[in-house]
């Protein structure tokens, strides 16, 4: 599992450097996903008992496929970085999500349909990909 923060958004990229099963990478992405929302409802609630009214609230969106893992820049600043239709249509999941949310593409629901319950969302068209998405939401 690798993560780099962009803007105010962290990309976690799972399957990298040995290789697993795209099943149990999307689990596990998914099963974190969930971890991360309910410590976040905790701490929404502690926040507001300590008078922050409108606590932090975390939107995700989960896509599963290929993408291209690489090194840019130059020696003195080299990062890696994420590039690919999937994350492309992960970071539009995220910004169509509600708040408190998990929303995953179709990839992704038929990969961990028999383990996590999801109910069907709607189709979105994502800039960058010539299809509409299937979307889901995970039941948390």
């Amino acid at each position: 599992m690798n993560y780099k923060f962009i803007g105010d958004a962290v990309m976690i990229f799972y399957g990298a450097p040995e290789e697993t099963p795209d099943k149990d990478n999307a689990l596990n992405c998914v099963k974190m996903a969930i971890d991360m929302q309910e410590k976040m409802k905790e701490l929404q609630k502690k926040w507001f008992h300590e008078g922050i009214e409108n606590p932090l609230e975390i939107r995700i969106g989960i896509s599963t496929g290929t993408a291209t893992v690489g090194n840019f820049g130059a020696e003195d600043r080299l990062s890696y970085t994420v590039i690919g239709s999937q994350v492309n249509i992960a970071s539009r999941l995220e910004g169509i999500c509600e708040p408190n949310k998990i929303k995953i593409s179709h990839p992704t629901w038929a990969l961990i349909s028999e383990e996590i319950e999801c109910t069907p969302g709607e189709k979105v068209k994502v800039k960058g990909i010539n299809r509409e998405i299937m979307t889901y939401d995970v039941l948390n």
